[in-house]
């Protein structure tokens, strides 16, 4: 990994745009409530442009791109792994702080929209009854009004948290 600008980028201040190698790790910067700008069908001039345009840091493995920001002087990170753990790692791992999963700081995975807390009843025909049975706290986003809810998921989020800690500390010894 390398970066253009040394600046701390774990603060929730911090926006991304992912070029289209990456759309799983665009989802996980999201569900750790990171701004993450992704869409498959961009082209390199426009992953440049968004980035200068909404001051967001280029994450790609294109080493084009990647020199083309330096040019530019565009914040940017280059992964060279194809494990998103390690890719997520590369880029949150400037921050000695531990990564924490924070539903209500989280971000929709599908567009990047901010999650509100709805309360039970006002989301009841939006998900399949047994979750609305089973469940008591929902997040719906404001823009695709996709619904999120604290299912079983929530702890297979929290043991990848916990293992991309160890890597983000092995990385920093």
């Amino acid at each position: 990994m390398k970066n253009v600008e040394e600046k701390p980028l774990n603060n929730r201040q911090s926006k991304y745009i992912v070029d289209s190698m990456f759309g799983t790790v665009a989802k996980k910067l999201r569900i750790l409530g990171f701004d993450t700008y992704y869409d498959s069908n961009l082209k390199d001039e426009d992953v440049i442009r968004i980035g200068i345009e909404q001051d967001r840091t280029i994450i790609t493995a294109d080493k084009e791109l990647f020199s083309k920001t330096v040019n530019k002087k565009i914040p940017a990170i280059l992964l060279t792994s194809r494990n998103d753990l390690h890719n997520v790692g590369s880029i949150l791992g400037h921050d000695p702080k531990d990564i924490r999963f924070n539903q209500t700081l989280a971000r929709c995975s599908v567009c990047n929209g901010e999650l509100i807390e709805r309360p039970k009843e006002t989301i009841r025909s939006k998900v399949k009854e047994g979750v609305f049975q089973n469940y008591e706290c929902f997040f719906e986003c404001k823009n695709c009004s996709k619904v999120y809810w604290m299912g079983t998921h929530i702890d297979e989020i929290k043991l990848w948290v916990r293992m991309l800690n160890e890597i983000i500390k092995s990385s920093n010894d």
